[in-house]
């Protein structure tokens, strides 16, 4: 059994170029919505989908990468 901390504290982050394969995008789009339908109390993790505006997945890595940290170790919300 998992305790609040870990259940509100695991977070996935999901990147998806703008100018990637469209069935992918849409594979992507599908996962997260997905989960954030799943009752709260029943998910494992957090998600997050980050677009990359007019890039793909490949040849924006790091912006992939950026973007997923900052969201990771984004300040506290009060």
């Amino acid at each position: 059994m998992r305790g609040d901390a870990f259940r509100l504290e695991s977070m996935v982050v999901v990147t998806s170029g703008e100018r990637g394969r469209p069935d992918l995008r849409a594979e992507a789009v599908q996962w997260v919505e997905t989960w954030r339908a799943t009752d709260v109390d029943a998910r494992p993790f957090n998600t997050w989908l980050f677009p990359i505006p007019g890039g793909t997945h490949a040849a924006n890595a790091t912006d992939c990468y950026r973007a997923g940290m900052n969201w990771l170790f984004r300040p506290p919300q009060p």
